[in-house]
């Protein structure tokens, strides 16, 4: 024999008698249920089902759609399979909408007592919870990988693309010569050993911290989570985030040895930017020096030396430039390899980050759609979720979003969506 009864979604199950009393899962909603003890009052009432005379029947779902008319029969059977959770009923030809409990009050098990449904503003506000959730993940997403795709090498190596591309075959001498000092100028600035180690190790706080933060946020919004998700709700998706960081860590930590390669090509190119800019910024001075040398010794020996001045230096200067050329061509590859290298790295764990963070989410809105139908406040959740702690004032930290909020716009975000996450971070226009 089998015992049967109802998930708190209202899923009809079917335990074996050994099974009562302890604690299953749902397999259509994963929800936790205790096995009922074993009864006799598994099925309607001989007076319940004599009172229902043989008539048809409207159905109103919590969603709004409407069915019907159907028989009492077919009535009771949805009623049993759990169809009516949440569910009102008209009897044809009157005009009051009922709970179908009250018809077949005898079905339902008598160890559970069925939630009834959450009010109108609470069922919007987790509506809008679901929505800010979704619009959340994407956020921390795209903070994310503009956070990886800001590491110093990547960012020094924009400078150079920028001044290489800038230039032509018709750029004159001083026109190059400023486009690469200006590029050496605000590579430094990030090229140091102080903003390199930062970037390594605020690549896993940042992630560790944002996502944690909201973590956080999540339980100081809802503080009767422990009720309605378990106590290790918080913890676990916590502990699954530290560990991909870890991982994280560790493996951008392999890339070292090919930052140090970056470095010392950087290095090189630095040495030899003076010797590359010297022929372009040569004026006359030099070459009457040249014709003065070729005057004071006269005849062929003045010519001679001139040229053979004139040679080496020619010689000198072509490989100076190809040395830094040659220096500039495997700095740009190198940290192409390690960008390369930085996102097959990234991007996997990216997804696991967020896969873990979008279950737990999940995990929490369930809980909510329960502490709703228990009579709890959704609508304090939603306001404390949209009430940021404190507005954003840094200036760096504000160009940073609005990086964030660019490339979110370019990829489809809504206005709405947009308003939303700016009023969640406290980011002003």
């Amino acid at each position: 024999m089998s015992i049967q009864f109802f998930c708190p979604h209202g899923h009809r199950l079917n335990a074996p008698d050994t099974f009562a009393g302890r604690k299953i899962t749902c397999p259509k909603c994963n929800s936790i249920v205790y096995v009922p003890e074993k009864t006799s009052n598994t099925s309607l009432s001989v007076n319940s089902a004599k009172s229902l005379q043989p008539q048809n029947w409207f159905v109103r779902t919590y969603e709004g759609d409407f069915y019907g008319p159907i028989s009492t029969r077919v009535l009771q059977t949805w009623y049993l399979e759990g169809r009516l959770h949440n569910a009102t009923i008209q009897k044809e030809g009157t005009s009051s909408w009922i709970s179908p409990d009250s018809i077949f009050e005898q079905a339902k098990p008598p160890v559970y007592s069925r939630p009834q449904p959450a009010s109108t503003q609470d069922h919007n506000a987790i509506l809008r919870i679901k929505n800010d959730f979704q619009d959340i993940l994407l956020f921390y997403k795209e903070c994310l990988c503009v956070h990886m795709r800001l590491n110093p090498f990547h960012i020094a190596c924009y400078f150079f693309g920028q001044a290489i591309e800038s230039l032509n075959d018709y750029s004159q001498p001083d026109e190059r010569v400023s486009c690469f000092e200006n590029a050496f100028s605000e590579a430094s600035t990030v090229l140091n050993d102080n903003d390199i180690q930062s970037w390594n190790s605020n690549l896993y706080n940042t992630i560790c911290s944002s996502l944690g933060q909201l973590i956080e946020l999540c339980e100081k919004a809802f503080p009767d989570y422990r009720i309605y998700l378990g106590s290790d709700w918080a913890r676990e998706p916590k502990q699954h985030l530290n560990d991909i960081c870890c991982n994280l860590y560790n493996q951008v930590y392999s890339l070292i040895p090919l930052q140090n390669n970056i470095i010392n090509e950087y290095n090189a190119m630095c040495e030899l930017f003076p010797k590359w800019r010297a022929p372009l910024e040569r004026t006359g001075i030099l070459e009457g020096i040249l014709a003065f040398a070729a005057g004071f010794f006269g005849g062929e020996l003045g010519c001679l030396g001139a040229a053979a001045y004139s040679g080496f230096r020619d010689e000198l200067d072509s490989n100076n430039i190809d040395q830094f050329s040659a220096h500039l061509q495997n700095w740009m590859e190198n940290t192409g390899v390690f960008m390369e290298n930085l996102e097959n790295i990234f991007y996997p764990m990216l997804e696991q980050l967020m896969g873990v963070v979008e279950t737990a989410l999940d995990d929490y809105l369930k809980g909510l759609i329960l502490f709703a139908q228990k009579g709890g406040n959704v609508q304090k959740v939603f306001n404390f979720i949209h009430t940021p702690t404190e507005i954003i004032s840094d200036e760096e930290e504000r160009n940073f979003f609005e990086t964030v909020f660019n490339n979110l716009r370019e990829s489809g975000l809504s206005y709405k969506s947009e308003r939303n996450l700016r009023e969640m971070i406290g980011l002003r226009n």
